[in-house]
């Protein structure tokens, strides 16, 4: 069912869409995390593979000149960065590509989950499903890898998620203002309701944001980093 012409239709906030797709990806998550537990680790690699032709597949469709629109297409979306770290942590298990699937996915992906910025441009159903496969993937591969298959987070983890996040902010913001686009939200808030709300106007909020996000995820390795000396020691 496509669209047609006249503004994107958004879906509604905690509607029973939004709800059931929460409940999926609640149901989802523990059972990926048992069967990383048992599993030898080879259906996560086909996984990764998997997840990475499907966010390429689905990347190329959003570019079709058809449906081009350089202030929504270009995959300069978090998101779209997140799906690439997962893909690869599940297909490398390298904790350079675990760690920003990590912090990302447990955090900032968190907040496109509770409050999803979801508008239908061409095919509803299609972009419904997609936008919550790969959000939900994001989810919950950093949990299976981290609870499930023992990868630990580090200091170092936390660097290294900090640097790559700080590169893509300096580069999208700088194609948003070329582009008069708002990838990331970088440059103004979304249209709905989010956490950005009570941060502030802009630039303020992405100052509280990026110092919130600092002490979450140092809270986020702290205590992995305690585990590992009370158990060496």
């Amino acid at each position: 069912m496509a669209v047609g012409a006249g503004p994107p239709v958004s879906m509604a906030l905690y509607s029973p869409e939004h709800w059931a797709a929460l409940l999926v990806i609640a149901v989802a998550t523990p059972l990926f995390v048992r069967a990383a537990r048992r599993g030898s680790g080879r259906w996560m690699v086909l996984a990764g593979w998997v997840l990475l032709a499907i966010s390429v597949a689905w990347g190329l469709w959003d570019l079709r000149p058809s449906v081009f629109d350089i202030q929504r297409s270009l995959p300069l979306q978090l998101s779209d960065l997140a799906r690439l770290t997962t893909s690869l942590a599940l297909i490398t298990g390298d904790w350079r590509w675990i760690a920003p699937t990590y912090y990302w996915g447990l955090t900032l992906n968190v907040q496109s989950l509770l409050t999803p910025d979801l508008s239908y441009a061409v095919d509803p159903r299609l972009e419904y499903h997609m936008y919550w496969l790969l959000h939900g993937a994001v989810l919950i591969a950093p949990i299976a890898l981290v609870w499930g298959r023992g990868h630990r987070p580090t200091w170092a983890w936390y660097r290294y998620t900090w640097l790559l996040s700080l590169g893509w902010m300096a580069t999208t913001m700088l194609v948003n203002v070329a582009t008069d686009s708002n990838y990331g939200y970088l440059n103004g808030t979304p249209p709905g309701r989010s956490l950005l709300d009570v941060m502030g106007p802009w630039p303020t909020y992405l100052a509280v944001g990026c110092g919130a996000l600092g002490v979450v995820w140092a809270g986020m390795t702290w205590p992995w980093g305690r585990l590992r000396r009370s158990r060496s020691g």
